[in-house]
């Protein structure tokens, strides 16, 4: 079995293919050894895939491709003004598909100038501030496409239910990347653009946890790689000196 996995990640080098594959075999060794074919504890010995956590970057967009967005949807239709919408609240204020998905009219404090976040993936609710333009955007929206549903967006025909506000997000979002010219980057790439943007005008990890609704302060961290300023301080000289 050793012999085997380690021709397989010889020949296999992705990471997340070796994953599968030890995963696979661990299964099956322990199906062996529940049915008294092979002693118990054999999976024990498999080779293990080292997993560095945080070892990439993350993933976010220049600003030439945030500016193909904004662009793919400038014009006055209501998709247009829905998707500009949908883009101020995953640039401005860094939140998940189903945080967006999830926002209704009672989450909106207009006169305070507050939108709570219902986090379904870490529990951890939050107020944040509304922006103006966050603000703006959302009431161009709500003014050609009155809600018909407790959620600011979903499909224009009905069942209104919350996973067809969830798939109405993300398809519309996925529309607006082909548009824009994007069809390759992923929509989480919009989360990391804002923290990314944070991090680069200063903003402490711990502020910047609280806005991403972060359960632990270690999920931010990956971001101080971003920190170009910052690195910019300790870096070492070239060897063999300086252009």
């Amino acid at each position: 079995l050793v012999e085997f996995l380690t021709k397989e990640f010889n020949r296999l080098p992705n990471h997340w293919t070796q994953k599968v594959w030890l995963m696979i075999i661990r299964c099956f060794v322990r199906y062996l050894a529940s049915g008294g074919h092979i002693p118990i504890g054999w999976d024990a010995a498999l080779p293990k895939v080292v997993n560095r956590k945080h070892a990439s970057l993350p993933r976010f967009l220049s600003q030439e491709q945030t500016g193909a967005l904004w662009q793919a949807c400038r014009g006055e239709r209501p998709r247009d003004l829905r998707d500009r919408a949908l883009l101020l609240l995953f640039t401005r204020l860094g939140l998940r598909t189903e945080e967006v998905a999830g926002l209704t009219l009672a989450d909106i404090d207009w006169k305070g100038g507050e939108i709570s976040i219902r986090a379904t993936k870490t529990r951890r609710d939050r107020t944040l501030p509304l922006p103006w333009d966050v603000g703006e955007g959302l009431i161009a929206h709500l003014r050609v496409q009155p809600p018909r549903s407790p959620w600011l967006f979903v499909p224009r025909r009905p069942p209104f239910k919350e996973k067809r506000s969830y798939d109405h997000v993300r398809n519309s979002m996925v529309s607006l990347f082909k548009r824009a010219g994007l069809g390759h980057a992923r929509l989480h790439s919009l989360r990391h653009t804002a923290a990314t943007e944070m991090v680069n005008r200063g903003a402490t990890f711990k502020s910047i946890a609280d806005v991403l609704g972060h359960k632990s302060l270690s999920s931010t961290l990956i971001y101080a790689k971003l920190d170009m300023t910052a690195l910019a301080q300790v870096c070492l000289p070239w060897p063999g000196g300086a252009l």
